[in-house]
């Protein structure tokens, strides 16, 4: 994939207290790279703690649900894992006892596209070690080009 392809970055930030300083820090460091154009764009979304899987199914919202599955399949085809920290939960209501399957999802989050397919993300693991947001914000930073290195027997997930 050409490296001078526009580069994009999304930071799914959930809006917990105890990640303020973090959020904020790395918010800010993308916003540098921004600015010293080391990547296109960067978009910072909100995202909730979790979410009903039933309802993911059947919401007219589709974009979690799509986020979700294009990081899935992305995870695949590149023999790494996303879960944890996309996990599945049962909760059970202490009132009518029903339950109910939730997707929980990690605090923070990074995505990065390569003239819009999916190229990197985090965090993530390969079974041995696990990458974070910051490895991805560092790798940027450092001057390193996701998505030009995708192997040959993979193919991008669209955004």
């Amino acid at each position: 994939m050409d490296p001078n392809s526009p580069l994009t970055v999304r930071l799914y930030v959930r809006a917990d207290a105890s990640v303020v300083k973090r959020r904020n820090d790395l918010v800010a460091r993308l916003k540098r790279l921004d600015r010293q154009h080391r990547i296109d764009s960067v978009h910072i979304q909100l995202w909730p703690r979790a979410v009903s899987l039933d309802l993911l199914d059947v919401s007219d919202d589709t974009e979690l649900r799509e986020v979700v599955r294009a990081f899935e399949a992305w995870a695949e085809r590149q023999d790494r894992h996303v879960e944890p920290p996309f996990e599945v939960r049962t909760t059970r209501s202490t009132i009518t006892g029903a339950s109910d399957d939730q997707l929980v999802l990690p605090m923070l989050c990074i995505a990065t596209y390569r003239d819009g397919l999916l190229v990197d993300v985090a965090p993530c693991g390969d079974g041995d070690a696990a990458r974070t947001v910051e490895d991805v914000i560092d790798a940027l930073a450092a001057g390193e080009q996701p998505g030009t290195e995708t192997r040959s027997d993979s193919e991008p997930v669209p955004q």
